[in-house]
């Protein structure tokens, strides 16, 4: 370690607002040997879990499981239990990437489990975090939030549940985690119902962790802002990805109703006329590429697109519906969930139009729609759609899109589902630029769209240009509005136009990079009708 963790800040000389755990000094060497399961996802694995002490001591096994951006496995109990088949001790420990253990926790954690296994020699799981059946929080750590130690002097406290930051199961339990568990979330308090069912308990024990000690980039995180994993928790994929487990858990465990409150899918009543849920006006568009002229285009024809639309035109109401569906569709799931995309894409609409009561036409324009379309031909029968194009060049040599990045869990989706389709390993996406990326994106996106509308979408698709949008933006209105058969109601698209902004849409990349995304993006340009 760097910065130890058993010394307390101002005698490491590091500026910083965090405590940390400070362990008793012993001389003694540890005696039961370890086989830490680390899933290295992104760079916070050099900066935090390498630099304990206990990780690298030879008596112990690491195992590292390469799953950068959920490139090799869908989630992280399939990543888990990859590790979990190489090990070679009796005590396995599950730890993330992102925790520190200090200097002496192994002693530590020992001295715990020895007392715990005077009164409990079969326990079945233990960890540093956990929360009681009352739902209290419990154990000995440090986090950006601050410290605690909540054991009260105690070496060990039963548990329902365990915090993911660290697990240590029994090799000879022969238990494996549940990999359709959708995502990270719950996975702690998935494996201790799975272990209560075999009479087997959980124990929070004093065996303190640094939770998020350091970035990837290795500067130290002392408060929770300094986090990005943190941060992102607020972003809508984020919530639809816990969303996921949510639901996934509370079939596998009905006594957790309580617990999924925030799910979709429990039984709605549509009060929505069934004519009109079935036709909506769904905007597609590949994200990044100007569309939010073609929300407001549509807008001035009198198409009801939301009670709740963002700057970007985007319709709220269906994030989450969206964004579920994309997960389900595209990652390892239960049947179920997969069964479950069209129904709340519809109950999503229902809401919308609830809420809403439009009068004429209503659509909705959502980016990752576009990678749902099957889907959202099969919810809504007589949907007409309006399919925004532009010049791919332009798109990719702007700004990235949310689907072409790995810092959101739909784009950790879309990025290799991009590179498979057009016959490239995904795992080339971790080292090429984000303008490549953004090609490859974009390519899987338009193509797939314009093949699937060619085939099932006859009479009920249009495309328009970002370009005519620009230069003809009256001669589009008549061009949608005729096609809707509607009369303009409103005429905003000329002045929301930045005719400077959309003709300089170059991100700054290097001259061979942007030469390389011109050769990726030569055959669809062409058939666009750009070259």
């Amino acid at each position: 370690m760097l910065i130890s963790a058993t010394r307390s800040p101002k005698e490491q000389g590091a500026i910083t607002r965090r405590e940390f755990p400070i362990l008793p000094k012993t001389n003694g060497r540890p005696k039961r040997p370890l086989s830490f399961v680390i899933v290295w996802f992104s760079g916070d694995y050099f900066h935090n879990i390498l630099r304990s002490e206990c990780v690298n001591d030879p008596l112990n096994q690491l195992i590292t499981i390469d799953n950068r951006n959920n490139i090799f496995y869908d989630n992280l109990s399939e990543a888990v239990n990859a590790g979990i088949a190489q090990a070679q001790h009796e005590l396995i420990a599950v730890v993330h990437e992102d925790v520190l253990l200090p200097d002496g926790w192994q002693r530590q954690f020992e001295q715990s489990l020895a007392e715990l296994e005077k009164d409990d020699p079969d326990w079945g799981m233990v960890g540093s975090v956990g929360w009681t059946d009352g739902g209290d929080i419990t154990g000995h750590w440090s986090d950006p939030h601050g410290y605690s130690n909540r054991l009260n002097g105690r070496k060990y406290v039963e548990v329902a549940r365990l915090d993911e930051q660290l697990m240590v199961l029994r090799k000879s339990a022969n238990v494996q985690f549940d990999d359709l568990l959708p995502s990270i979330h719950y996975i702690g308090r998935d494996m201790a119902s799975t272990l209560l069912a075999r009479s087997r308990k959980t124990y929070a024990v004093d065996a303190p962790t640094i939770h998020k000690y350091a970035n990837e980039y290795g500067d130290l995180i002392e408060v929770p802002e300094d986090s990005p994993k943190i941060r992102d928790r607020k972003i809508p994929a984020f919530v639809a990805d816990m969303v996921c487990s949510e639901e996934y858990l509370y079939r596998k465990w009905p006594n957790w109703r309580a617990q999924c409150e925030n799910t979709l899918s429990r039984a709605i009543s549509p009060t929505a006329r069934g004519d009109l849920l079935n036709r909506p006006i769904v905007l597609l568009a590949r994200g990044g590429s100007g569309s939010r002229l073609l929300s407001t285009l549509v807008a001035d024809a009198g198409v009801f697109l939301g009670s709740d639309i963002n700057v970007s035109g985007d319709a709220m109401e269906m994030v989450q519906a969206i964004y579920k569906g994309v997960l389900n569709k595209f990652q390892r799931r239960a049947q179920f969930q997969k069964d479950g995309i069209v129904p709340e894409i519809r109950e999503s609409a229902t809401r919308m139009l609830q809420k809403g009561q439009p009068q004429g036409l209503w659509g909705f324009k959502l980016p990752e729609s576009i990678l749902l379309l099957p889907e959202l031909d099969a919810a809504f029968s007589d949907a007409r759609y309006i399919h925004l194009l532009r010049d791919p060049l332009a798109t990719c040599l702007r700004r990235t899109h949310m689907t072409a990045r790995f810092d959101n869990p739909i784009g950790r989706v879309a990025i290799p589902l991009a590179y498979r389709h057009c016959g490239i390993e995904p795992e080339q996406s971790l080292s090429d630029s984000p303008a490549l990326n953004m090609a490859y994106t974009t390519i899987q996106q338009i193509a797939t769209t314009r093949a699937y509308a060619r085939d099932h979408l006859n009479g009920r698709y249009l495309e328009v240009r970002f370009e005519d949008l620009l230069n003809t933006p009256s001669a589009m209105i008549t061009t949608v509005t005729r096609w809707l058969g509607t009369a303009a109601v409103d005429n905003t698209l000329e002045s929301v136009i930045e005719t400077d902004r959309a003709a300089q849409p170059h991100h700054q990349y290097l001259t061979e990079v942007e030469e390389e995304v011109k050769l990726i993006l030569a055959p669809l340009r062409k058939d666009l009708g750009y070259i």
